[in-house]
């Protein structure tokens, strides 16, 4: 497994995890908001490179906390 950097996006913390298996790689997320609650994605997919997975881990990160922001909002 590898754990590659975090980034902090919107006061938020999303650090990418990508894992190797023989059909590839998968890629998961663990989201950390400015609480310090964190909350992992779970498998996201199989990619063909490393770099593939991580992208996708991020992207998909950075939409679900805009998704949480404007859910917030509308509360």
């Amino acid at each position: 497994m590898y754990h590659l950097s975090s980034l902090n996006y919107m006061g938020s913390m999303i650090v990418p995890v990508v894992t190797q298996d023989p059909s590839g790689f998968r890629s998961a997320a663990i989201i950390t908001d400015e609480n310090g609650d964190g909350q992992a994605t779970g498998a996201l997919g199989c990619f063909a490179t490393e770099a593939q997975a991580r992208q996708f881990a991020v992207e998909y990160a950075k939409s679900e906390i805009g998704r949480r922001r404007l859910m917030t909002l509308s509360d």
